[in-house]
């Protein structure tokens, strides 16, 4: 949609499914039905991107926009959407402060699951399969025999890859090669190539790592072939700071992960990471220790058997993780014909 086309879109439809709905739907307020997907708890998620590029004044008032916004959010929709319970339940808490949880909501459903449900990211509904290669032996540096691990994805402020650039330095192996995914964020400019991936680069070249063991895809891989890189990968790797974002978080860029049966390490502290550790999809490790991760690269790339496991354990939770398992509640709230009170309509 665009600015020119959104009214005559919202018209033609019954229901309104957005993760950022535009005000000047304002005049449809109580005639459609509107659904929030707030996938990630963008509280806590704008402080961080404000700490890259604003300060002072700036950063307050960045924080108070992204807070109204979040306020509008909230009122606007019949049905939110969040992808773990972490995320329902500090909405909830916002919903409550807003005073949009009445005795006749609550007493219509004490859960309030008619009005605000998890429905994480499902993965891609085809098999892994064989594909054109685009690593061992095709880009440059990564040989045939080579050990390649995949950071899958951007490198934004709350991203650690110091961590892990020290983490290769210490095991100082020649044969295991990193590639980072993504770099500049299409279309978003406060994601783009910013602190923490120029630090990162900065790192891996005076480590003397930089297009040796250590390499940047400088644009935007596409979904489509996003896949191929993480099927060719041996394991993955995403290290972050234990802070806020990372409490709410539900990183999608696991999915893929997940899809490929690609074991991985991450850093603890988000719900993902706990069933990594429950499940057994691969290893987590503690906030900014190097020398844990670099134990747990050597285990998890050089344990043939291990890794088999992880595979195996991943491939099991691909049943709980289609998309029509996940969004269940979202195709619920669309097939209801008689859709309960909703808070916004108590406003």
């Amino acid at each position: 949609w665009n600015a020119r086309n959104i009214l005559q879109l919202v018209a033609a439809h019954d229901i309104i499914i957005s993760s950022m709905l535009p005000p000047h739907v304002a005049g449809f307020f109580p005639l459609k039905r509107f659904v929030d997907d707030l996938f990630s708890q963008y509280a806590m998620e704008w402080m961080e991107v404000g700490m890259q590029h604003y300060e002072g004044a700036q950063r307050r008032a960045w924080v108070e926009r992204t807070r109204t916004v979040l306020a509008m959010q909230l009122t606007f929709a019949d049905f939110l959407l969040t992808c773990n319970e972490r995320q329902r339940d500090s909405y909830l808490g916002m919903m409550i402060s807003l005073g949009l949880i009445s005795p006749r909501v609550y007493d219509a459903d004490p859960t309030l699951r008619r009005y605000i449900d998890s429905a994480p990211h499902g993965i891609r509904p085809e098999l892994p399969g064989t594909g054109q290669r685009v690593l061992r032996g095709v880009r440059p540096g990564f040989a045939e025999t080579d050990r390649v691990i995949i950071w899958n994805g951007g490198i934004i402020q709350w991203y650690d890859p110091a961590t892990l650039l020290e983490a290769l330095r210490i095991l100082g192996r020649d044969d295991i090669k990193l590639l980072f995914l993504g770099a500049s964020y299409p279309g978003i400019k406060e994601l783009g190539k910013g602190v923490r991936f120029q630090d990162a680069k900065a790192i891996a070249e005076r480590n003397g790592q930089l297009n040796h063991t250590v390499f940047f895809e400088e644009g935007w891989v596409s979904h489509e072939l996003a896949k191929r890189y993480v099927q060719e990968a041996d394991i993955s790797v995403c290290c972050y700071f234990d802070n806020l974002e990372t409490r709410y978080s539900h990183r999608t860029r696991f999915v893929d992960l997940i899809w490929a049966e690609l074991p991985f390490i991450c850093t603890h502290g988000d719900v993902l990471a706990e069933d990594v550790a429950k499940k057994g999809w691969g290893l987590v490790v503690p906030e900014e220790d190097p020398d844990a991760l670099a134990k747990a690269i050597e285990k998890l790339i050089d344990d043939g058997d291990f890794r088999a496991q992880c595979k195996a354990n991943l491939a099991a939770a691909r049943a709980e993780l289609q998309w029509d398992v996940t969004m269940a509640p979202l195709v619920r709230f669309c097939a209801d014909e008689r859709p309960p009170v909703s808070p916004k309509r108590e406003r």
